[in-house]
């Protein structure tokens, strides 16, 4: 079958590839790709910066942003069928710290995860992969057109969730947030907080006709063009600080600088 695979380390060596297509057994879980996201992972590892192949090989799968269709199943397999439609987990646990043993790996404390098209496990771009039950999360039919979005839709998730679970040791409740970048995470993360009820703004530099200005603004964001507006005057220019800013530029400049834009206390 074909996938697409790099050398890490080495820049720009995507290739498409010819692969054995997966043999399952018992508790496995064969699937057919539907479709994958390409993200800023993908690229910053086809740029050579990071990225771990299996052991004893040379190359890696990429893609972890994955939807597809079973098509058989091992013996004992659970609630999962053939026809079915899943979304794959992408980092799998390394058997030692407490937090992998209670099943929260993205929480793990060693540097033994594996996870899934990054570091040291074969990804998702390829016609077929195989996968254990535990590791996948099925889905309704009507949700497929999106399948590749749930995945960085549970990271924003989980930053928005752990936000809110710290602000529970207080009475106030914020009530603005500012969210850093309009790529696929912050825009979802957007999505989330307004749906949350908070009065939301999304801050990048691209121009107010842009594809990532019009998607936040038919979340219901306020978009705010960083070419036009800089972080300093933020305040300012909108009269509130916000009382929660999420950073989904990857960049530490505007990481640290959004700090002093932030509510007091």
């Amino acid at each position: 079958m074909k996938a697409i695979a790099v050398r890490p380390k080495k820049a720009n060596s995507v290739s498409l590839i010819e692969i054995e297509k997966p043999r399952i057994n018992d508790g496995e879980i064969l699937i057919k790709t539907i479709s994958v996201g390409i993200d800023g992972t993908d690229i910053e590892i086809n740029q050579g910066l990071y990225g771990e192949a299996p052991t004893e090989e040379e190359l890696l799968v990429i893609g972890h942003e994955a939807v597809g269709k079973v098509v058989a199943v091992g013996k004992g397999v659970g609630n999962i069928q053939v026809d079915d439609f899943v979304v794959p987990t992408v980092r799998r646990e390394c058997g030692v710290c407490i937090n992998c043993k209670n099943a929260e790996p993205d929480m793990c404390e060693s540097d033994d995860y594996k996870e899934r098209g990054i570091v040291g496990a074969h990804g998702y771009l390829s016609q077929y992969f195989k996968e254990n039950v535990d590791n996948l999360v099925k889905i309704s039919p009507d949700l497929v057109p999106y399948g590749s979005l749930i995945e960085p839709l549970s990271i924003a998730q989980k930053a928005v969730e752990h936000i809110f679970k710290i602000q529970e040791r207080f009475r106030w409740r914020p009530k603005t947030a500012f969210v850093m970048g309009a790529g696929p995470l912050g825009l979802l993360a957007a999505l989330i907080l307004k749906k949350k009820g908070l009065d939301t703004f999304s801050y990048d530099i691209v121009a107010e006709d842009s594809p990532k200005a019009k998607v936040a603004k038919n979340i219901g964001a306020t978009y705010i063009n960083g070419n036009k507006v800089s972080l300093g005057d933020l305040p300012h220019v909108h009269k509130e600080r916000p009382d929660l800013i999420i950073e989904a530029t990857g960049n530490s400049y505007v990481a640290f600088w959004a700090i002093d834009v932030m509510i007091k206390n």
